[in-house]
């Protein structure tokens, strides 16, 4: 009875940048460091890769303007951003999954990198009719946009991501809650291809990160910008797809 309570009471309280440092093989707030650490050994220089983000990033904050159904400060920060478009650029993937649209700031970063790729397609999970309002018509063409049920959302993701094929980089930014933070990252890293990236926001909301982290033997990177953590966990090549079975009374609700 004492560690069901433990266990009930440790999902309901919130890391602090300590302990996520030390759970982490780097926390940093050089967005640089974190994807030297992150991107493959030998990896060109992003000079030319931090430019064409610059002109980017001044498009999508142009396109910013009073009235959008969220609030500002749901928006991604730059350091954030400059990851995310950095690792769709640089993996290439064939597909990006994320969850949380908003306004569509990620949106619109990892779609202006899928078409500067030239391939990809981004699937996009929400719970609000609208979303997404910053991303242009020019870049929907590529744009999976799906809105899940208020009611029965668990089983509607789990079932969705079942027939989705393999994921290179997946992004979480929807309901920080240990429970669906948990059932996210347990749909995503078993789609998720080896050398692929899970990307969380907020991962001090919850333990959940740092717990899934442990389970699956991997440590994660993580950027400190304005004193929000920002996690990364890479998917080593020939990592086993299984994966441990869910804690005894874990909760999927948000």
């Amino acid at each position: 009875m004492e560690v069901v309570v433990g266990g009930l009471f440790h999902r309901h309280l919130h890391p602090t940048l300590v302990e996520t440092s030390r759970g982490a093989r780097l926390q940093s707030v050089d967005p640089e460091a974190v994807l030297a650490a992150v991107l493959p050994p030998g990896d060109p220089a992003l000079t030319e890769l931090a430019r064409e983000f610059d002109e980017s990033w001044t498009r999508l904050r142009s396109r910013v303007r009073d009235g959008l159904l969220f609030a500002e400060r749901t928006a991604f920060l730059r350091g954030e951003g400059w990851i995310l478009y950095a690792l769709a650029r640089r993996l290439r993937p064939e597909q990006v999954v994320e969850t949380g649209v908003a306004n569509g700031h990620s949106s619109f970063l990892l779609l202006e990198a899928l078409r500067r790729n030239g391939r990809g397609r981004l699937v996009s999970f929400d719970v609000m009719a609208g979303a997404g309002e910053l991303v242009p018509q020019e870049l929907r063409s590529g744009w999976d946009l799906r809105i899940l049920p208020q009611r029965g959302r668990a089983a509607a993701f789990r079932d969705a991501m079942a027939l989705l094929g393999p994921v290179g980089l997946f992004l979480h930014d929807s309901a920080h809650s240990y429970g669906w933070m948990e059932l996210e990252f347990r749909a995503a890293w078993a789609r998720l291809v080896p050398g692929g990236v899970l990307a969380a926001d907020d991962i001090d909301w919850s333990y959940a990160f740092l717990d899934f982290a442990r389970s699956v033997g991997t440590r994660p990177v993580v950027l400190v910008e304005a004193s929000k953590p920002f996690g990364l966990l890479a998917r080593p090549a020939g990592s086993p797809v299984s994966l441990p079975a869910t804690p005894h009374g874990a909760s999927e609700r948000a």
